[in-house]
């Protein structure tokens, strides 16, 4: 059995060992936009949408520039969790005691930074912004956590059906190229 996996594009990618070629931002796009945040336990919208790691995503890129951060690094909060394209998204609790899925993405974030011209070192400003927009979804989508007060005033991001998701991430990306 090969150990690639096969992307929305039908391309083959071994996202252990990726060739940075076979990385695009369609099977990004698309991959993230399936993908329901809190391991699909929160909160569906009205219309019975999931929050996506597309959505997150955009609220992360937007976040970092509304805050004034250069482009580079709201590219990066556009594309911080596009290794879970490939890896899937593991909650942040659980995702912290596998100390080999770490280092799995982190040897994909490498390839798709330079793939799509990025850094190779995460900013401090994108995991501030990503912790920042964890909380406002946890306040808007799920119960019972301890959010920053700051936080509760941020309006509920509007959730999308998967292929609007998909579109957004898209032309945000076009946008900030």
């Amino acid at each position: 059995m090969s150990p690639k996996i096969q992307t929305a594009s039908g391309r083959w990618v071994d996202p252990l060992a990726p060739e940075p070629a076979a990385l695009v931002i369609e099977d990004v796009a698309y991959a993230l936009s399936q993908l329901a945040r809190f391991g699909g336990h929160a909160r569906l919208s009205e219309d019975g949408f999931s929050w996506t790691v597309a959505l997150h995503s955009v609220e992360v890129a937007r976040r970092l520039e509304r805050a004034g951060q250069p482009r580079e690094v709201v590219r990066c909060g556009l594309m911080h969790d596009a290794t879970e394209a490939y890896l899937v998204d593991v909650p942040r609790p659980v995702k912290r005691r596998l100390s080999d899925y770490a280092a799995l993405e982190d040897a994909l974030w490498r390839v798709l930074a330079q793939r799509f011209a990025l850094p190779e070192v995460m900013p401090a400003a994108v995991h501030q912004a990503d912790t920042d927009q964890l909380y406002v979804e946890a306040f808007h989508f799920m119960s019972g956590w301890d959010v920053p007060v700051a936080l509760h005033a941020e309006p509920r991001p509007r959730v999308l059906p998967a292929a609007e998701a998909r579109a957004l991430f898209l032309a945000e990306f076009a946008r900030l190229s």
